[in-house]
């Protein structure tokens, strides 16, 4: 024994000592209250067994216990201890003890050791005893130490307990798996593991089974989540204090299902307290009564803010020997569970029941047993039932109503018994929900937002449907589904790319996957791409403002002039039109998607909230407010076009010049006036370019006149007939209105030119009643007839180009009958014009050619055509015109040679005016140039300039 020498630092002298006996307390090595001692290597020599125990105890300096190498085994005191390590701060580690093998007998105790961070040294012992307290194995208040791995050699049942306490770095008892069973100390412990701020697991004790001898204390271990190890623990005694079980203060605990295996009636008490996470006693329902501890409770049930329920403490029955404590717990809402509890007793303080301070507790009905037995004893504390916020009592019931999960009520509501039929919930409307405290409606941000994401939802389905979908006569004569109108603002031919749909707006098609699609058209006024004569078309998107047409196998067109038309809508059949649609995806994908998003919202709304009615409110608003979304969107969509501005601006001009537009009758009185006629051109000349009289008829006059459905004449304001127009519709506009100019300019003076009134079909009949217009089948009564024998009519302007198209229609044909009979036969009108001019006038737009004022090349060229003219050829849009036209000529002229010699001669002598007229300018040109070397060159050059002209 080396005992309390406190300036002792070493051991040195006893470096001789070979081998030790033991004491009268049963030690062969003590080393107590040594505070300098630092060193026992001077033991180094030391070996074998000891017979008693090794203690070290209270050296303050000590730093290892090397000097102990050579002892392999050891005794015990007569307190039973075999090695007791305690209160020495500066010890580091045991390395010297590793030749200690076997089974020790007497227990092992490690306590209080400030620096110890292992066991390492203690490997090879294989077995403990129990001391007199009853203790095998005790960890005690080691700061430092982090883990037990090496006592895993330890094995089989300790004869006393377990007592693991106050170590603040120990995170696991890894290193205990092969203990087997306990024992239990004099305090009636057999495991006790408490105050273990960084325990976190104990399922090392999982090959511990049967009964313990005594308690089972678990406490103040606040990392510890679970008790998994303890499942093979069958049943438990109780402790001098009289617990069986003691959880307490276990921060982080959710859950004592491991003790499930714990069955039947237990001797000593439950205490529960202080564990916040724990939400369930799951673990104790094989549980079927308890004793009661030495201040006399029997059940204890405190501060446990996360446990709802007592249902598995159902088995316990009968009797309590002790009071029953259920207090402060803040999640509790009944007492199910305790319904089996007849009676209890009662504890020091003379409590029997205790429950109070339960917030959230809603019935008492579980303890009705003891309500009803036991109500009116001394010692029954019952906390008065207030009812939460959500919930009701009736009075002088001993439960809570709940009002639902929508509704709200004040705290503490009861409803007396003279008004039992009444309600003290309140429902929160469907926009709001009940706050935190369920006694007040706060608008629910998430059912606004899904009420409004499905709607959204809803409308953006229905939209890209009404959007892209019609029902329409528009392009056949029955009912049809079509995808979207697609506004036409022009059907041109572009060089190099073929026929171009060009829409004021994105037409929103997209080109997929390279196809082409089928294309309808219709109002086009242009009946080569009507839908009514049953072309079949094809369109490629090109642009989001422009589709090229093609033919029905996916094919450019070429015909140049065709097509052309500046209004009309275009469409692409239902299915095509859905899937060609949409920026990314196609709207056949993204439409039925957003549609099922929607009602997929609204019936989740249904289903957590079961607010129908709403629902049904949210989808009748929808159904008006898509079609007017969608009817908006596609009026932007369908603006008017840039020729349709341009036509509402020229139609208030001819308004302000006429206001009040009156028919008249058919004839000479509709002639138009030059400068109005040039007037139309000039406005629309961007939009007419080089297209001809059936553009112009279609896409400007017939709009401006379809308001007061009469002729052009009518609503500009008619003149009389000076000069009458046979021209081909096939002839550009532009080249009718140049030739128009130069005859103008030609037979009437330079300040009156203007002023000449012509008579033209297209401006001068009354469009919408051509029946009329045309005599109704009598020649004589048609408004060309009336107008060309009309006495101030002074001639015929004949609209020529190098193809003489007028000579192959019938209409043109019966014009020239009618002009040169009037020719022949006189007019008692006293003309203004000169005495040579014909009465028939070739005109191009280059000049008249009777006057010899067109292009050489023109004139050359109608010459050549004119070989190949036989006015008996000609056709007409209506057969029974052209069968009505021929009979005339026949009945005036005898057959068609006559009328072709006719031909032939006036427009022989008009060629030779322009021949003559060519060759005195030829002279002309050639005296200028007689005395000039380059005479020839001079007149090459002129040459080219009149062809070019």
């Amino acid at each position: 024994t080396i005992s309390d020498n406190p300036s002792l630092a070493t051991l040195d002298g006893l470096q001789g000592v070979e081998g030790l006996g033991k004491n009268s307390v049963g030690s062969s090595l003590e080393i107590m209250h040594n505070l300098a001692l630092s060193t026992i290597e001077a033991l180094s020599s030391t070996r074998g067994h000891f017979l008693g125990a090794l203690l070290v105890f209270n050296n303050a300096a000590l730093l290892s216990l090397h000097g102990l190498e050579g002892v392999t085994g050891c005794g015990s005191n007569n307190a039973g201890d075999s090695i007791f390590l305690s209160d020495n701060p500066l010890l580091q580690q045991l390395d010297a003890l590793s030749a200690v093998c076997g089974r020790i007998p007497g227990s092992l105790i490690i306590d209080a050791n400030t620096q110890l961070r292992s066991l390492r040294g203690l490997d090879c012992i294989d077995g403990l005893g129990v001391n007199t307290g009853g203790a095998s194995l005790q960890i005690m208040d080691n700061p430092s130490l982090l883990h037990l791995k090496s006592l895993s050699s330890i094995r089989g049942v300790l004869a006393g307990a377990l007592v693991i306490i106050k170590n603040d770095q120990l995170a696991s008892v890894s290193g205990l798996e092969n203990i087997t069973g306990l024992g239990g100390d004099l305090n009636g412990n057999s495991l006790y593991i408490r105050d273990n701020p960084a325990l976190e697991s104990i399922s090392a004790l999982s090959s511990i089974q049967g009964d313990l001898p005594g308690a089972l204390t678990i406490a103040g271990n606040s990392k510890l989540s679970s008790l998994q190890g303890l499942h093979g623990i069958q049943a438990v005694h109780k402790s001098t204090s009289g617990e069986s079980l003691f959880i307490s203060n276990n921060a982080e605990l959710s859950s004592i299902e491991s003790l499930s295996g714990v069955v039947g009636h237990l001797p000593g008490s439950v205490c529960i307290a202080g564990n916040p996470k724990l939400s369930s006693l799951r673990g104790l329902q094989h549980i079927s009564g308890v004793g009661r501890t030495s201040d006399g409770n029997s059940l204890d049930i405190q501060d446990n803010d996360a446990l709802w329920d007592l249902a598995d403490l159902s088995n316990i029955s009968g009797v309590l020997p002790g009071a029953l404590n259920i207090v402060g717990n803040s999640a509790l809402k009944s007492l199910r569970g305790l319904e089996g509890i007849e009676s209890v007793g009662s504890n020091t303080l003379g409590h029997r029941a205790n429950i109070r301070g339960n917030p959230s507790l809603q019935s008492l009905e579980a303890i009705s047993m003891l309500w009803n037995t036991s109500l009116r004893e001394e010692g029954l504390m019952v906390q008065e039932l207030v009812c939460n916020a959500a919930w009701y009592q009736r009075q002088d019931a001993l439960t809570c109503d709940y009002c639902g999960d929508n509704f709200v009520t004040n705290r503490g509501s009861v409803i007396p018994e003279d008004n039992l039929g009444s309600s003290a919930c309140t429902q929160c409307p469907f926009w709001t929900t009940p706050n935190d405290h369920r006694d007040a409606c706060g608008v629910d941000l998430g059912v606004l937002l899904g009420l409004t994401s499905s709607f959204c939802f809803l409308i953006a389905g229905c939209v890209q449907l009404t959007m892209n979908l019609q029902l329409t006569r528009s392009f056949s004569s029955h009912l049809k589904v079509m995808g979207r109108s697609i506004q036409i603002s022009d059907i041109s031919y572009e060089r190099g790319v073929g026929i171009v749909i060009t829409s004021p707006v994105s037409h929103g098609l997209r080109q997929r996957w390279g196809r082409s699609f089928p294309i309808e058209l219709c109002n086009t006024g242009n009946p080569s791409v009507s839908t009514s004569n049953k072309m079949k078309l094809r369109g490629r998107v090109l642009s989001q403002e422009r589709l090229e047409l093609l033919d029905a196998n996916g094919n450019s067109l070429e015909h140049e002039g065709k097509f052309d038309t500046s209004m009309g809508e275009a469409a692409v059949p239902a299915c095509r039109s859905l899937f060609h649609s949409g920026r990314y995806v196609p709207i056949i994908v993204t439409m039925p998607l957003l549609t099922l998003a929607g009602f997929t919202g609204f019936a989740a709304l249904i289903g957590v909230r079961e607010e129908q009615d709403i629902v049904i409110v949210a989808l009748a608003c929808m159904a008006f407010a898509a079609p007017a979304i969608a009817a908006r969107l596609n009026k932007w969509r369908m603006q008017p076009t840039p020729l349709r501005r341009k036509l509402d601006l020229y139609h208030r001009r001819l308004l302000e010049q006429n206001p009040i537009p009156q028919a008249c009758e058919p004839g000479p009185g509709r002639a138009v006036r030059l400068t109005q006629i040039l007037d139309v051109y000039d406005f629309f000349k961007g939009f007419i370019q080089q297209r001809n009289m059936h553009y112009l008829d279609a896409n400007v006059i017939r709009v401006l006149t379809s308001y007061h459905r009469l002729s052009y004449a009518e609503v500009a304001g008619p003149a009389l007939v000076d000069w009458f127009v046979s021209h081909c519709w096939l002839h550009p506009v532009a080249g009718t209105c140049s030739a128009l100019e130069k005859h103008a300019r030609g037979v009437a003076s330079s300040t009156q030119w203007r002023d000449l009134a012509y008579w033209i079909c297209t401006l001068s009949n009354n469009q919408y009643d051509l029946p009329r217009e045309l005599g109704n089948g009598s020649w004589v009564q048609s408004s060309f007839y009336l107008a060309l024998q009309d006495a101030g009519c002074q001639g015929t302007c004949m609209i020529l180009d190098e193809q003489l198209f007028p000579f192959g229609r019938s209409w043109c044909l019966f014009e020239l009958l009618t002009s040169i009979l009037k020719s022949e036969t006189g007019s008692t009108h006293q003309s203004v014009v000169p005495h040579h001019a014909s009465k028939i006038m070739f005109c191009t737009s280059t000049g008249i050619l009777n006057r010899g004022e067109a292009s050489v090349e023109v004139a050359l060229n109608i010459g050549k055509q004119l070989s190949q003219v036989r006015l008996e050829n000609a056709v007409a849009s209506v057969q029974a015109d052209k069968d009505m036209i021929d009979q005339l000529v026949v009945s005036k002229m005898g057959s068609f040679d006559k009328i072709n010699r006719k031909l032939q001669t006036h427009m022989m002598q008009a060629l030779e005016a322009s021949r003559a007229a060519v060759v005195q300018e030829f002279e002309g040109v050639l005296g200028e140039c007689s005395n000039n070397e380059d005479a020839l060159s001079c007149i090459d050059e002129d040459i080219a300039i009149r062809a070019h002209v």
